[in-house]
């Protein structure tokens, strides 16, 4: 369990520092035909795909700043008593974009307007913030492995897999480590307390933008050196859409490689899900368009696939002790020193072949569990080496649900609640029998979900809060096939009244490169539960052209787990080797 509590300090810096919050910011100047600037000037920033409004007022020096938009299509209007009214259309706002719109009004009445229909320029001119925003229609259409969303951050520069991991959780920015990346849901924090990786999954189709910053973040992000992965998941709009798909890769289409020994390996890959969302209404109750909208997407991943694998495993006359054509073993019991050469020796086994007589009971029983090799073994005097090719099929298995809520409560008064939740399960296969199996051979169910609660409020045309509460959450369960079936007891290991000494199969690790039989003694039984709460507050400040902004983030991690280890056995073959001199 650890409390972490960073104070955000006092900033002074250029107007628009609104970065990294999972919104966006418009702001601008307003000038009139002669260039002065224009204070009093009544601004209405309108997302046209929700009519949601966020309204300010120009100060002294003609500036405006509406902070905490979500990120989609908007529209700008600019009116003045004495003044045609001026509108900007065909404004698209991208994740933690800082977009300038100025406006020069001509003399007339306000009932005349003048309205332009332009795109406005994405090159961030307000903030020095360096990062890759990748917005939905590239999300969603171009094929990436799994529909992984984490596969869209090596589209920006500086940004390759870790050098210790291939996962796609592993990111490392700017050749920092992958534990120094920070991923953000909507502004929360959605990262391991252990691993530092991301916790949740979001459906690819739930996903309105996504957006890797490759500088070290603001202090509003702790957990980061290198780069940051904010994720914004899709809100609502005035009109119902939603969407169904179907994605299915098979076995058919993929090449054979070296082990297949031309046979194509089982492995198939289908995700099936779909979206709704729209205004929340409630026929002759409440009609939520302009106000209030909901967004769901469920995802399900079904991927059960083939491996080729090569292990080395006994041969199966090693259990009546022929060991013939490798190395020579001796007998222990003829152990004997010259005293006069002051030299050990042992008589061989003769033929290389120990009395079954002489064989421990519990080491024929255990091996009895290995698989017979398929294949020649590689030339190796120690042992047999590379004489088990197997194509295991294993299962992968996931189901993504995510949610939102938006709430217009007033023009400059909004709030927000989302839930993404995984459901991640699967079972590798096993390569010795049941129940000698090793860690390979582990069922894993996953339960993950992270939340977020925001509220931006703009307080006046100068003053503005934020605030955002989350919540991570995963449990995380191992278990061995073998698990309290008292295998110690049935191989006729005698019972030295250790803790958990019949948790599991024993735990034999053999010497020259043979597969280990039993779970591994350090993970016989995990239950693991991790979880985040935050809570971050951010209160801005405009005087004139400076902006001055303070908050706090606060977070309570708790990570605990419960694994009970129990004993094993390595054997090696020095009792049957020659002595030492």
């Amino acid at each position: 369990m650890r409390l972490s509590c960073v104070l955000l300090c006092l900033l002074l810096c250029a107007v628009g520092v609104f970065a990294q919050s999972g919104r966006g910011t418009i702001l601008g100047t307003v000038t009139d035909p002669t260039g002065a600037v224009m204070p009093e000037v009544s601004v209405a920033v309108m997302n046209t795909a929700t009519n949601v409004k966020s309204t300010a007022t120009t100060d002294e020096l003609g500036n405006y700043r509406t902070p905490y938009l979500i990120p989609g299509p908007y529209a700008v209007t600019f009116e003045k008593e004495g003044f045609k009214s001026f509108r900007r259309d065909g404004i698209v706002l991208v994740l933690d974009a800082t977009l300038r719109i100025d406006a020069q009004l001509a003399v007339g009445a306000v009932g005349q307007s003048v309205e332009v229909v332009a795109n406005a320029s994405l090159l961030e001119t307000e903030t020095s913030t360096a990062g890759t925003v990748v917005p939905n229609v590239v999300v969603v259409n171009v094929p990436v492995w799994q529909r992984w969303v984490n596969t869209f951050a090596y589209l920006s520069p500086n940004v390759k897999p870790s050098t210790w991991s291939g996962s796609l959780s592993n990111i490392s920015v700017n050749g920092q480590r992958a534990k120094a990346t920070t991923f953000n849901f909507d502004g929360t924090s959605a990262q391991s307390p252990d691993s530092n990786t991301d916790t949740v999954a979001p459906s690819i189709d739930a996903v309105a933008e996504f957006k890797i910053t490759t500088e070290v973040p603001t202090a509003e992000f702790a957990h980061s050196a290198g780069g940051a992965i904010n994720v914004f998941i899709k809100s609502g709009t005035n009109e119902f859409h939603g969407s169904t798909f179907y994605f299915n890769r098979t076995k058919a289409l993929r090449a054979l490689n070296y082990f297949d020994r031309g046979q194509p390996p089982n492995w198939n890959f289908t995700q099936v899900g779909g979206t709704a969302g729209g205004p929340i209404y409630f026929p002759k109750l409440y009609n939520g368009k302009n106000r209030s909208f909901f967004f769901a997407s469920y995802q399900g991943t079904r991927h059960p696939y083939a491996n080729p694998r090569v292990w080395s495993v006994p041969e199966p006359r090693f259990l009546n002790g022929d060991f013939s054509g490798y190395r020579q073993i001796y007998d222990p019991d003829s152990t004997t020193l010259n005293r006069t050469t002051n030299v050990w020796s042992r008589a061989p086994f003769a033929g290389n072949q120990m009395p079954v007589s002489r064989m421990d009971p519990v080491a024929r029983k255990a091996g009895a569990y290995y698989p017979a090799p398929n294949q020649t073994s590689t030339v190796n005097p120690w042992g047999p080496s590379n004489n088990l090719i197997m194509n295991p099929v294993y299962s992968f298995d996931l189901d993504a649900i995510d949610w939102r809520l938006d709430q217009a409560i007033t023009d400059n008064s909004k709030l927000f609640l989302r839930e993404s939740w995984n459901y991640q399960r699967g079972r590798l296969p096993l390569v010795v029998k049941e129940p000698a199996a090793e860690d390979l051979q582990y069922h894993y169910p996953s339960h993950r979900a992270s939340w977020t609660l925001g509220h931006n409020q703009t307080i006046s045309s100068n003053k503005f809060n934020e605030v955002r509460l989350g919540y991570m959450r995963r449990r995380y369960q191992v278990w061995p096939v073998s698990k309290g079936q008292g295998w110690a007891s049935q191989l006729g290991i005698p019972d030295p009244g250790t803790p958990n000494f019949n948790l599991a199969f024993p735990r034999f690790d053999i010497s020259n490169g043979i597969y280990p039989l039993g779970p591994s003694t350090a993970r016989l039984d995990i239950d693991q539960l991790q979880e985040n709460i935050q809570v971050t507050e951010n209160f801005t400040f405009v005087r004139r052209s400076h902006t001055f902004k303070t908050g706090y983030y606060l977070e309570r991690i708790r990570l605990s787990q419960r694994g009970p280890g129990a004993g094993g056995y390595s054997p090696s073959g020095v009792f049957c080797a020659c002595p030492l001199t």
